[in-house]
């Protein structure tokens, strides 16, 4: 379902949200997924998820100051989707 390898954004960032990927902060990774037409996976370690399957995204079990890499292909708008789950995921 990915498309060229070579066009993907990816970023690895570090997570400053306090309590990590939580419950609320999964709702709102996937309401930034489903907004877009770009698909949208978080990668924690060896595990990855779609952004929009959020029992999924809490299942990686991701903690404040852990490292993930975002991963967005495809759509019109890929750099505004990496930039509003970055400015989510690495608020303070």
């Amino acid at each position: 379902f990915w498309h060229d390898p070579e066009s993907m954004l990816r970023k690895r960032m570090q997570v400053a949200v306090p309590g990590g990927i939580h419950m609320a902060v999964a709702a709102s990774l996937g309401q930034i997924a489903k907004e877009s037409d770009a698909y949208v996976f978080l990668r924690s370690g060896k595990r990855m998820a779609s952004a929009g399957e959020i029992h999924k995204v809490l299942a990686l079990g991701v903690r404040r100051l852990d490292w993930v890499e975002l991963i967005v292909d495809g759509g019109e708008e890929e750099e505004s989707v990496m930039e509003r789950i970055e400015k989510l995921l690495c608020r303070k």
